[in-house]
């Protein structure tokens, strides 16, 4: 039975169509006809009440195995910490809850494996600024990005994409950045037993490769770089000789603009005012931020908007590309997600002058149990 609202929209709809250019019924026309592929259930990017109150009790019982190991009664988890915990396989977590080490992982133990999954994540996100806009690093591989999508973005369609690194260019992009990487990369021991370690920090550039790339628009390109959105690998296909990632589209929730190294007493329930915070999603047209504007973007033909569910298909010749591509989303979805959960970027370090010359990769060595200083 229609409602008022659906008479309502019936007369504004004849009101365009009576007075609408050819330009404007085309567009119109376009977008009602165009069906992009959905998810009917999305992934979840924060976990459901149920899932959340399993993770909350096996992080307390791992802030007490912890307090206990290291002495210190009031020792509490920081909310990048929480954050970690939040998106890592349940499995795991299970496991580290029940026996303080972190299943494929040579010792150090879980406490101080979340503290370099921390500083991963503030690395990951500083990398990815300082890479924002600068795509062409080696340029028959960005180029091989762009013609995989046949010049296009993946996500809207628009024209002259940017071949945009899914893992930072910089993460290795000199020995430096490799040594700091290499200190950092055990953490990913925390999201599974997964090749990262050899694709990203044994060598140089090891990933500055197509398969560590998305076409994307200059304009989605920034949001990237700021962790506005994130793609969910949905698994490989494999179809007339091609080898096919589903991607999973997701805008990510507008941040806390607490400090994601501020601690979380987890006995007054903060871990759950965590995600009940997070009630504001970028993607939204309607809602406008009181310095950005709107965070939203449509796709260059259909003018409908792109949202969190939508399904994209990246080919690829190979399997072992199709696989490496699959490693690199995997990651940066658990690092973005973490991230997103845990709140907003800590104030930066004073008289911080330390230049990459000067580096010293046992400086990231923490003591078990404490964050350092420059913590995320």
């Amino acid at each position: 039975m229609a409602t008022q609202v659906d008479e309502d929209l019936r007369q504004e709809l004849e009101s365009f169509w009576q007075s609408a250019s050819p330009q404007d019924r085309e567009d119109l026309t376009r977008f009602l006809a165009t069906k992009p592929p959905m998810n009917a259930t999305p992934s979840s990017v924060i976990p459901p009440t149920e899932e959340a109150q399993i993770r909350l009790d096996l992080a307390r019982k791992l802030q007490n195995s912890t307090r206990e190991l290291i002495g210190v009664p009031s020792w509490k988890f920081s909310a990048s910490h929480l954050g970690v915990i939040f998106v890592m396989p349940l499995d795991i977590l299970k496991q580290i809850a029940h026996t303080g080490r972190v299943p494929h992982s040579i010792p150090p133990g879980a406490d101080t494996q979340l503290q370099r999954a921390s500083d991963l994540i503030k690395e990951f996100l500083d990398a990815r600024t300082y890479d924002d806009g600068k795509d062409d690093r080696d340029k028959p591989e960005a180029d091989k990005c762009r013609e995989r999508e046949n010049g296009a973005c993946l996500f809207t369609g628009m024209a002259d994409p940017h071949a945009c690194h899914i893992m930072p260019f910089s993460f290795n992009s000199n020995l430096q950045n490799k040594r700091r990487l290499g200190v950092l990369i055990s953490a990913t021991s925390l999201f599974g037993n997964r090749p990262w370690v050899d694709l990203l920090a044994v060598k140089v550039r090891s990933s500055d490769f197509a398969w560590n790339m998305l076409a994307v628009s200059p304009q989605l390109h920034v949001w990237w770089a700021q962790g506005r959105w994130a793609v969910k690998c949905l698994g490989i296909t494999p179809v007339n000789n091609q080898h096919v990632l589903r991607l999973e589209f997701h805008w990510m929730p507008q941040r806390s603009q607490l400090p994601r190294g501020r601690e979380i007493d987890l006995d007054k329930d903060e871990g759950e005012q965590m995600l009940k915070e997070l009630t504001t999603w970028n993607g939204d047209p309607n809602v406008t931020l009181e310095d950005h504007g709107v965070i939203a973007i449509s796709d260059a033909r259909s003018h409908q908007s792109l949202r969190s569910g939508q399904i994209f298909e990246v080919r690829h010749s190979t399997n072992d590309d199709a696989e490496k591509m699959k490693d690199m989303i995997d990651l940066q979805w658990y690092l973005i997600l973490a991230c997103n959960l845990a709140g907003a970027a800590d104030p930066p370090e004073l008289e911080d002058d330390e230049s990459d010359e000067d580096f010293d990769p046992n400086t990231l060595e923490i003591e078990p149990g404490f964050r350092r200083k420059m913590g995320c």
